[in-house]
């Protein structure tokens, strides 16, 4: 675990089959808005929150690129298809929507694709469309000697 500063903590993680990474993940230091309570912001503070929070992804997901010491063929970015996982881990054991949160992780996967619109994303994904993107799931975790944070790994399919 590596420490940021104010008591924020990232890692990040690779997952080594051989010759080729086969899946990415990085704990971001917050927990993501559920839809609900995006649908509640001003549009400006939403936009600012969406750039904010898809620079925590290419930061977090290029320094584990960077760090795993794998070379571009190991890598081979964009991977065909992909699978994306989130866990969102809350310190308050309450009932939680799963996909009220997954609808507010939308600027998290633009920030691994490539495209004008992400401002070149990491380039994992080329698409975030049902071509590249084979699923995206998410489930609730009770974290309670932890503040609240969001997992998000990103698997190489197997097709």
């Amino acid at each position: 675990m590596h420490q940021l500063g104010d008591g924020l903590a990232w890692d990040w993680r690779t997952v080594d089959e051989g010759v080729q990474v086969t899946a990415l993940e990085a704990d971001l230091p917050f927990a993501v808005l559920s839809q609900n309570e995006r649908e509640r912001m001003n549009w400006r503070e939403r936009h600012r929150q969406d750039a904010e929070l898809a620079g925590w992804v290419k930061q977090l997901f290029g320094q584990a690129i960077t760090r795993s010491g794998a070379s571009p063929a190991q890598l081979a970015f964009p991977w065909p298809a992909v699978d994306i996982e989130f866990v969102f881990r809350f310190a308050r054991p309450t009932r939680r929507d799963v996909t009220n949160y997954l609808a507010g992780c939308k600027p998290l996967i633009d920030a691994v694709t490539i495209g004008p619109r992400t401002n070149m994303g990491v380039g994992i994904l080329k698409d975030d469309s049902y071509i590249y993107l084979d699923s995206v799931t998410g489930r609730v975790q009770r974290h309670l000697e932890h503040a609240p944070s969001t997992i998000m790994r990103v698997s190489r399919c197997r097709h």
